[in-house]
């Protein structure tokens, strides 16, 4: 009424002219705009939906540990960073003078957490449990696990070692031919020198 009487719209045919009274319910615009702002910070943080939204069977509850696990390292590396280079140096300097300064500690922290070093303790075991069962198989046909690449698929760290001859006929891979004390070959097998 107040756009004076007999007020005209014109449109392109097929258009149409509707005036659409307000619901009352702008005021949820702000709460929205609010939620999806909350929810795209922390997508970004955690990196996955599910773990903001949970869901059906969602109840691990060691799940915050992990969200947070790169965070705590970022940290981590930056504090002994910062202590590294002006603390550390500066303590040895006025504790040991300039010379000792070459051989200073350097401080790291680990932040593995507990679960992942059980698993990654569980994994070596299984490991070792799974090349002696294999050599232990193998071992008729004259054949063995070629230790170096079976290593590196599991990611596990080895290094030679200078291995010794076993004293008194006792030997680990099972059955050795050994002479006697007037020179003979005698087979000795483990379970009987054990």
């Amino acid at each position: 009424m107040a756009w004076t009487i007999n007020s005209v719209f014109g449109v392109k045919p097929g258009y149409d002219v509707k005036l659409i009274e307000s619901n009352g319910r702008g005021h949820e615009s702000f709460t929205n705009t609010i939620a999806q702002s909350e929810r795209e910070y922390c997508i970004a943080i955690v990196g996955s939906t599910v773990l903001i939204d949970g869901g059906t069977g969602f109840v691990n509850a060691e799940v915050h540990k992990s969200i947070r696990a790169d965070i705590i390292k970022s940290i981590a590396k930056s504090m002994a960073y910062t202590i590294n280079t002006q603390i550390v140096p500066q303590f040895v300097l006025a504790r040991w003078g300039e010379e000792a300064l070459i051989r200073s500690p350097a401080l790291e922290w680990d932040v593995v957490p507990p679960k992942d070093l059980k698993d990654s303790a569980e994994a070596t075991s299984a490991f070792g449990d799974a090349l002696g069962k294999a050599n232990e198989s193998l071992r008729p046909y004259g054949v063995q696990v070629e230790v170096t690449s079976f290593a590196a698929q599991f990611g596990i760290p080895i290094i030679p070692i200078e291995v010794e001859e076993p004293e008194s006929g006792v030997y680990l891979l099972g059955e050795k031919d050994v002479e006697d004390d007037d020179g003979e070959e005698v087979e000795i097998d483990f379970q009987e020198a054990a």
